[in-house]
Formats: structure tokens, sequence, C-alpha cells
């Protein structure tokens, strides 16, 4: 996941963090304890795809005075075999 500061302050102690269909993936959040203003920064995140079908995968940063921006959302197709 890639995060770019757009403010023009640094963002401190951001939670990045990933669910699936709903629900938080244990033990995989990551903190970036300082972002510059139009600094990027790029997070890796895991999680396993238990189920066959659609599946829903949610990215949220928190910790930010503007959380409208803070997610990402995006709807994968699983297959039974490959």
């Amino acid at each position: 996941v890639v995060l770019t500061n757009t403010g023009p302050e640094p963002a401190k102690g951001i939670k990045v963090g990933v669910e699936l269909d709903g629900k938080a993936v244990g033990g995989d959040e990551v903190q970036i304890d300082n972002l510059d203003p139009g600094e990027t920064n790029t997070v890796t995140l895991t999680a396993t795809l238990e189920r066959p079908g659609v599946n829903v995968l949610r990215v949220t940063a928190r910790n930010d005075d503007l959380p409208g921006d803070n997610t990402f959302v995006r709807t994968l197709f699983v297959r039974d075999k490959v």
C-alpha cells in the first residue's frame, strides 16, 4: 500500500491495517511514525484469503485529521481451484 501525505503538516503515528470481509486481520498493522508533507511511504500488509468467491479487502489508515480519505477498498474474486 502506498501512502502519501498531501497535507501541509507532518502526519505522525499513522496506523495502517487490513480487513477481509469486515474482519480485522489479526496482528498485521503497521505504524508510520512520521510522514512529512508530500512524502510517500510504501507498507506491506498480508492477508490470507480463506474462502473462494467474492472477498472484500479494506485497508485503512488511522490517526490523522482527515479520515474521509483514509480507506482503500478492493473486491477480490478468489477461484475455488486453479
